[in-house]
Formats: structure tokens, sequence, C-alpha cells
């Protein structure tokens, strides 16, 4: 019986060593464990806070490029930043930030689509086809060209449409054909204000018709043989198309903001972009559109 009692109380003794071995073991194994995310944590927080501080710059000077002699500082956790410009998509620029500490690194991405959208002749959202984009001297640049926009400008839908009633251009006809030097035979309504009209449905300009200013177009704009806008198409819904429907060129002397497509159809449609008249869409009815647009974020 004796010797049972002492085996038993030495079985009890290990058991409870054992235990409080296993107990102290986690404990270490979820020290180690939140120390290591503590480490990941500051070392992605430095990271981000390198990304928002060459975004900044970035902002503020498109053409800024890290040159700092030394990493950057945050707490304990270093900084260094890199900007890449080549042998991406056009107009993009990635940021690199990755933050350092004494027990790991980690780094963070950032796409960057740098350039006004009134910059370009043509900014679809949908697909481009047998259109041809020249710059203001008449030189082909096919860089002109945004289809499969990343995102889309932030115009001024209601104050276009409140300068269309103003002016007294909301036709009521679908389609509407506008005549010959509709509606001024000047792209400007008054002063620095554009003429503006809105067509709420399709619009047709007919062969050898030149019309002027921005057209905010609801449904389809046809151009036929010859036909010239001198202004903007703006095509504010998506599944919309803006076509040549004759067997010539058709032409655009301004530029195109479509959420839908741009085809030729197999003829050509001309777009010169004239930057004074996108210049004046973008400060008159879009004028809160940074210059730099974050894409993707890693």
């Amino acid at each position: 019986m004796g010797k049972f009692l002492l085996i038993l109380m030495f079985g009890l003794s290990l058991s409870t060593g054992m235990i409080v071995l296993s107990k102290n073991r986690q404990l270490v194994q979820a020290s180690d464990m939140a120390a290591t995310h503590f480490s990941r944590t500051s070392a992605k927080n430095a990271a981000n806070s390198g990304a928002y501080i060459a975004l900044n710059k970035l902002y503020l000077n498109s053409s800024w490029r890290p040159s700092y002699g030394s990493p950057l500082v945050l707490n304990k956790d270093s900084i260094t930043i890199a900007v890449q410009d080549t042998g991406l998509a056009s107009n993009r620029l990635k940021v690199f930030s990755t933050g350092k500490n004494a027990d790991l690194s980690m780094t963070s991405e950032v796409i960057l689509f740098d350039g006004e959208f009134s910059e370009f002749a043509v900014w679809a959202k949908d697909s481009v086809n047998d259109v041809t984009t020249r710059d203001s001297t008449g030189v082909i640049d096919t860089t002109l060209v945004i289809d499969h926009a990343p995102f889309m400008p932030d115009i001024d839908y209601t104050n276009l449409l409140n300068a269309a009633t103003s002016q007294g251009h909301t036709p009521g006809d679908n389609p509407f054909e506008p005549g010959d030097g509709y509606p001024s035979t000047n792209f400007y309504y008054s002063g620095l204000t554009p003429n503006v009209t809105h067509v709420n449905g399709d619009l047709r300009v007919l062969a050898g018709r030149t019309v002027y200013g921005i057209f905010i177009v609801e449904g389809a704009t046809q151009l036929f043989d010859g036909a010239t806008i001198e202004g903007v198409v703006y095509s504010p819904n998506t599944g919309t198309l803006i076509s040549n429907s004759g067997s010539a060129a058709s032409y655009i002397n301004g530029g195109i903001v479509t959420w839908g497509a741009a085809d030729g159809l197999g003829f050509q449609i001309n777009v010169d972009h004239e930057p004074e008249y996108m210049r004046a869409l973008a400060s008159n009815y879009a004028p809160n559109n940074p210059r730099m647009r974050v894409l993707s974020w890693k």
C-alpha cells in the first residue's frame, strides 16, 4: 500500500510538471507570435506611411522621384521608397515602399494613373475601334486614346444640364439632327462659357454639317460623311455608341468622353484633340479631378 501511494504521488507530481511545462511552452509560443505580429504590423505601417509620403509628393509634383540619401526612420522602423515609371502600362507609376525593423521587412506597392482626362482626345469606358486620334497640330498620336478606362472622370452632370437649359439647347427631337452651324457657329456661348446641348436621345450629324459646343448625348451619336463636331461629345450612359455611319471619314475637333464605346464601323472617325475645348469642359463642369489616381494598393 505504501509503495502504491509513493508511485501515485510521483505520477501526480510528474503529470503536474508536464502540464506546467506545456503551459510554459504555450506561453512562450504565444509571446513569440505576439512579438512577430507586432513586428509585422509595425513594418507594414511603416511601409504604408512611406507610400503616403510618396503620394503626397507626387500629388504636388508628378515628376517627383525620391532622392533620400538614407532610409527614413519611423519609430524603430526604416523606410525605403522607390518610384517605377518604365515597363508599365501608359500613364502608370508604381510606388514601392519598404518598412524594415530588426525582425523583418514589409513592402507596400501602389499603382497610380498619372494624367488628366482633358489631356486625351478619347476617354472611353468601353472599346475604341476605327478611330484615329491626332494632336492639335494634326499629327497622329495613338497615346491620346484611353479605352477600357480604369476610372471615369467626375463630371458635374447636373451643372451641364442646367447650362443647356439656361441656353435653350434642349431639343425634344429623337433623333436630333442639328442644322449646319448649330447652335451659333462657335464653340462658345458667351465669353469663355461653352455652348452646351442636351440630347435626350440620339444625335445624328448629317453629311457635310458642322455643329459646335459640348453635346451631352443620352443615346447613340452618329456622324455621317464629312460631318464635324467642333467641340466635345459626352456620353454619360453605358452601352451607348459613337459611330461613323457613312462611307467617308467624319470628324470631332475637341474630344470624346464616353461611358460607352466609339467605333467608326469600318470607316474612320478622326478625333483631333483640341486642348482648349477639353479644358473648357474640365474647368467649367469637372473641376474635382486630381491628376493622380490610386488604381491599386497592396
